[in-house]
């Protein structure tokens, strides 16, 4: 049994002492999590000190990080995403079933051919060798007769072709999405493409901090370079040239990137939701040095189309005035050619996994009818979907703080009330007409990416079709907020253990799957949602506004001063969303379980209260919530980051070096929190406790 007396200075109210009640508290299920619950804490550590290392201080898991495998145990979100890939591949593994029928059928035909196909095999080469000679050839290639044909190689034809067919966004990037200011309309937006340069590095930050002689470009060009070496048969030394070349070509198109969702386009102050541009107008406003016709769709479409990043496509002019044709030509071939190959680590287990994806972006339905029917549990739903009303109704009381004035609270409520928790479903699915061969990966990739595209373009070519593919699919671990449905949608997939089943206490359901779409509700009222409607009106009185940004800035501040003891320092407002939107999310999460606790009948019994813990874990029902939410969060990076600072000695870390933003993604809601410090018996002024305290909702 756990003993409090690892940890001193804290007076437990309420104390509950956990003994069996019942077959229910026995459960393998209840007896295995609260295990593990144990084993993640750190009961030496003093809660109202440092809270995650109190929850979290014994999640000390090695992971090693692939490109197409992440670690396991680094996060819970990477834990679960893993999980559900694991029951996936499982799946697909198996012998074709009578109930799979013959969608089914196909895409387990599909996932073998994947899996089974020889990498640089001759079919790999034959299928290469015709995409080269279809889209403009490759300069790379020894023999080449390319400088032959090189006056009439036209680089925005080669990529519009490539993107109409397959889907590729090389130089240009293009999406499909709704309009965010009309949202029943769908829209084109032209932005960043895709690159091999890692996100993290390619953006005009990125560069700024980078250098293209570091050591992370040496592994990037050197990839490159065995890729080139590979399809092409090149020596190493020639390859290494023409990677070099690859890599700076990029380097300088990351320089003009700006990183952000499209979603942000509608506060954005060179959005004019009065103008209604065409591909034909951006081609003009660029000096008709970009086709953007040519370069998207090879025609003319009457969709409304916008430009996420202006800067972007001023620097893809400039770096494409002062490069060669022959090495503009190299750049959109190997990316295309890297688009379709098998992984670079082409290891079994990263196979595996790079085959469940593309059954993921081409199969969607199939394989998420093929997971809900083998994992789903509608006793979940109905869960869940009780939890959310419950979770409407804590925000709902929320609103009626005095800060928020009444125009603005009718405005919110009425929101509130239309928005809904939908999960994917699957009825009777039509049978697919396209015919898969098992053994013959290149033959079906190519005829899925096409109809792929096709679909796509159904929904910007008349007549319109609904989107097939964007939709979340059953085997999801993602709650995602549809704004212009006011409609909430959760994959199946993270209803799983160890974040959720239905034979935990609602304590520990409230504090995880509760907090997540809390969170997502107080998004859907942050100063971004606020300000944006579908009919472009502004949603909130400039008196509620101003407050609701001082009360933003009172995070802002706190976090800096936590990161750097410095409270200016802390700029990344993207982050600062994501941290009001964690604190808030605990309270109402919090707030509605005792509301569900005060309907209990007697709300006081002890039995009741007792089914509310874990057997032999001695801390009360609230207590529990706080430590279940604190470890839905415990993460790696954060071990990770203590070691590598501590460069290898032993040492006792600062402070300040323990001030981490995993840390602070726990304690920084906490200890707002004033039910939190009541709990477990912090005196105010001690860290988890501070005599100032930031709150939204």
């Amino acid at each position: 049994m756990l003993k409090a007396s690892l940890w001193t200075g804290v007076l437990l109210p309420f104390w509950i002492v956990a003994t069996v009640a019942g077959a229910e508290r026995n459960h393998p299920t209840i007896l295995r999590r609260r295990n593990e619950m144990t084993r993640y804490m750190n009961l030496h550590a003093n809660p109202c000190k440092d809270f995650y290392e109190f929850a979290c201080g014994s999640w000390e898991q090695p992971y090693v990080q692939t490109r197409y495998e992440q670690p396991i145990l680094k996060n819970m979100e990477i834990y679960l995403r893993t999980k559900v890939d694991h029951d996936l591949r499982n799946m697909l593994q198996e012998q074709t079933k009578l109930e799979d029928g013959l969608n089914g059928r196909k895409l387990k035909d599909f996932y073998i051919s994947c899996t089974t196909a020889e990498r640089n095999g001759v079919a790999q080469q034959e299928y290469f060798s015709q995409m080269i000679e279809k889209h403009g050839g490759f300069p790379a290639i020894p023999g080449s007769n390319w400088y032959m044909q090189s006056n009439n190689y036209n680089w925005p034809d080669v990529v519009g072709t490539l993107r109409f067919q397959y889907g590729l966004n090389i130089l240009v990037g293009v999406k499909i999405d709704v309009n965010y200011l009309y949202p029943f309309e769908d829209s084109v937006y032209l932005g960043e493409p895709d690159t091999f340069i890692p996100p993290e590095l390619c953006s005009a930050e990125g560069t700024n901090k980078t250098d293209l002689r570091s050591e992370v470009y040496a592994v990037i060009e050197n990839e490159v370079a065995e890729n080139l070496s590979m399809w092409l048969t090149l020596d190493m030394d020639k390859a290494q040239v023409i990677a070099a070349d690859l890599v700076a070509f990029e380097f300088k198109l990351c320089s003009g990137i700006k990183r952000w969702d499209i979603s942000q386009l509608a506060v954005n102050s060179s959005y004019n939701s009065d103008i209604r541009k065409t591909l034909y107008d951006f081609t003009y406003q660029f000096g008709y040095k970009i086709d953007f016709v040519a370069a998207t769709f090879g025609t003319q479409i009457q969709k409304p189309v916008f430009m996420a990043n202006e800067a972007y496509f001023k620097q893809l002019v400039k770096t494409l005035e002062s490069t060669n044709k022959t090495t503009i030509a190299n750049y959109i071939m190997y990316q295309t050619l890297a688009y379709l190959s098998l992984p670079h680590k082409d290891q079994p287990s990263n196979r595996a996994l790079f085959c469940l994806e593309k059954a993921k972006r081409y199969f969607p339905k199939f394989l998420g009818e093929m997971y809900f029917r083998n994992y789903v549990s509608v006793a979940a739903r109905d869960d869940v979907v009780n939890m959310f009303d419950k979770l409407k109704e804590s925000l709902r009381q929320s609103l009626q703080h005095p800060w928020i004035k009444e125009h603005t609270r009718r405005i919110a409520e009425g929101k509130l009330a239309e928005m809904h928790l939908a999960f994917p479903y699957y009825g009777k699915m039509e049978t697919s007409s396209i015919n898969i061969n098992r053994a013959d990966y290149w033959h079906n990739f190519d005829i899925l990416m096409k109809d792929r595209q096709e679909a796509q373009f159904q929904r910007i070519f008349p007549p319109p079709h609904p989107n097939q593919f964007d939709q979340v699919e059953s085997y999801e671990t993602n709650i995602y907020y549809r704004s212009q449905h006011t409609r909430f949608e959760m994959g199946w997939g993270l209803l799983q253990e160890p974040l959720y089943h239905t034979q935990y206490p609602n304590s520990m359901r409230y504090a995880a799957i509760g907090q997540k779409l809390s969170a997502l509700l107080a998004s859907a009222f942050d100063d971004l949602a606020w300000s944006t409607s579908p009919n472009g009106v502004l949603n909130w009185d400039q008196t509620t506004a101003t407050e609701y940004r001082n009360r933003s800035a009172c995070f802002r501040q706190q976090i800096s001063n936590y990161l750097y003891n410095e409270p200016a320092l802390f700029v990344n407002t993207t982050l600062l969303r994501q941290i009001v939107a964690q604190s808030a999310g605990l309270n109402l999460a919090f707030n509605a379980y005792l509301h569900w606790l005060s309907f209990q009948q007697p709300a006081d019994d002890r039995e009741m209260l007792l089914g509310e813990t874990l057997p032999e874990f001695n801390f009360t029902n609230t207590q529990l919530f706080f430590i279940a939410f604190a470890q839905m969060h415990c993460s790696a990076d954060d071990v990770v980051s203590r070691r590598s600072s501590a460069k290898g000695a032993a040492r006792t870390l600062s402070p300040l070096e323990r001030h981490t933003i995993e840390r602070y993604m726990v304690n920084g809601p906490l200890r707002n929190f004033n039910e939190f410090a009541r709990d477990f018996g912090c005196a105010i002024g001690v860290e988890m406790n501070p005599p100032d305290k930031c709150v939204i909702y």
